[in-house]
């Protein structure tokens, strides 16, 4: 089928090749051709004239026109009418003011005017004419007849226009979220056949099932399926096994004091230290310090000048300014934006050197700065295919774990706990908290009643505070059983 519908090209040739008479050569052309079309398009109206369809012309274009009591779902309901492009049925550009393009006009109209006048119109073959979403019965069966290929670029333009691009950092993090879920589906998909659920069936057989890879990639292919209303169950291919969440490792104090230690005092086989050694020792000491995420850090408005906190009236001072008295940081992250009051323990601020705040990169795009921070991790943890040396036996995300654990075990109030980290209350107590030492619980217990014999007597308010904080715990716990309880019942 051709791209368009249009004039075909001419190229004028003046009597004695100057311009000025090839151009006159084409406008006699064109008027000629003009002529021939309206002479064609009135004939068509003539032989439309007792039928059910019109055809109209506006701007070079032609389109139908015609009334239906059928619904786009199939069903009888109010009358429609309205202008249809012929051009959007033949799949073409443009339907030019040329005499061919009536004539495929015209064959359109008498298609649709027959079935209008034998009461089999339906709009199952007019699918490009809806307005609006279409119904699900034609989703399901264009979505057959059309390629992985044709899918899988709608489904891109619907990412696009559904996930934040407005800045070069947020595309690039859009960008990457795209590429890391869909690129392992859609690089194994035959670009030029329509999805089958031996396909599906495939691409998971390249992971282990009832692993995190697996579900996760079972997770995207039925967003992809969902969005395009395929007839396909994907459900069935969910496996029984329960998928395990990676828990942090809860490191202990010293374990901690002695990983800085190990990066900021390192020496090479030369004796010399790393460029960004400094850099590195600062950033792990912020990480254990305030429960930070690795990119956060990065991101803290306040390290070296005041920060005026959005939609309030106040205003951080500098981290490393001395009337900073309890170091409070602005920062922002995959959460969003949060002020964080709570180094702990506070002592570290001093012990890891944190208030002498190190020259920051700067990044050109967000690729840049992911390399960086996982460099950041290499140079912690070692890597052996780079020559990196190990400083520390665990992954500086740790630190992070290690700050909620050590928060439940000093006794501080999930509710402000999981504002100073930027998460739920449920990822409080589903991650950050799971898997905690039993001797850390020990510990938190006898530091609680040793709280409880020192503290004076309570007022009436004070003590109905506490039992709200108390009765929230203890639904958050009932909800964590109930939802246990839910996803054993539904594995069997």
């Amino acid at each position: 089928m051709r791209n368009t519908l249009d004039v075909p090209k001419y190229e004028p040739q003046g009597r004695d090749g100057s311009y000025l008479w090839a151009k006159k050569d084409q406008e006699k052309r064109e008027k000629e051709l003009r002529t021939k079309f309206e002479q064609k398009l009135k004939a068509a109206k003539e032989t439309l004239k007792s039928r059910p369809v019109s055809i109209t012309e506006t701007k070079g274009n032609l389109y139908l026109q015609f009334t239906t009591k059928k619904q786009y779902d199939g069903s009888m309901g109010e009358a429609m009418r309205s202008k249809y492009s012929v051009a959007q049925y033949l799949g073409v550009s443009k339907c030019a003011d040329s005499p061919e393009a009536v004539n495929s006009a015209l064959e359109v109209a008498l298609q649709v005017a027959k079935e209008l006048e034998s009461g089999t119109f339906t709009w199952d073959n007019y699918a490009c004419w809806i307005k609006g979403e279409l119904p699900e019965h034609l989703k399901q069966q264009l979505a057959k007849t059309k390629t992985c290929k044709e899918l899988i670029e709608e489904f891109e333009a619907h990412f696009r226009a559904t996930h934040d691009y407005s800045s070069e950092e947020a595309a690039h993090k859009s960008e990457r979220g795209y590429k890391s879920r869909f690129n392992p589906i859609f690089n194994r998909l035959p670009q030029d056949k329509p999805l089958t659920e031996e396909m599906i069936k495939n691409i998971l057989g390249g992971y282990k099932p009832g692993s995190r890879s697996y579900e996760t990639r079972l997770s995207d292919i039925k967003a992809f399926t969902t969005y395009h209303s395929l007839n396909i169950d994907v459900n069935k291919f969910k496996s029984k096994a329960k998928v395990e969440s990676r828990v942090g490792r809860e490191l202990s104090d010293e374990e901690i004091v002695q990983g800085w230690k190990s990066i900021k005092y390192y020496q090479a086989r030369n004796g010399k230290k790393a460029k960004r050694q400094d850099l590195y020792a600062w950033m792990y000491g912020m990480m254990a310090v305030y429960g930070l995420r690795n990119h956060e850090v990065l991101n803290i408005k306040n390290l070296t000048q005041p920060f005026k906190v959005p939609n309030e009236n106040i205003i951080l001072p500098a981290f490393n300014d001395p009337s900073n008295k309890g170091k409070a940081i602005y920062t922002y992250g995959k959460t969003g934006e949060r002020t964080q009051p709570m180094p702990h323990p506070y002592e570290w601020i001093e012990l890891f050197e944190l208030e002498k705040v190190p020259e920051l990169p700067t990044f050109e795009n967000g690729k840049q700065k992911d390399f960086f921070l996982a460099y950041f991790t290499a140079y912690c943890r070692g890597e052996k295919r780079k020559r990196i040396p190990r400083k520390i036996d665990f992954v500086p995300y740790d630190l992070r774990h290690s700050y909620a654990m050590r928060g439940r075990r000093d006794n501080m109030n999930p509710l402000d706990m999981k504002d100073y980290m930027g998460h739920s209350l449920e990822m409080q107590e589903k991650t950050y908290n799971k898997g905690i030492k039993t001797s850390s619980l020990i510990e938190s217990a006898q530091r609680y009643q040793q709280q409880i014999q020192q503290k004076p007597e309570l007022s009436e308010v004070e003590k109905l505070r506490l039992r709200v904080e108390e009765l929230t715990l203890e639904n958050q716990e009932l909800k964590k059983q109930i939802r246990l309880l839910l996803e054993k019942l539904s594995s069997r």
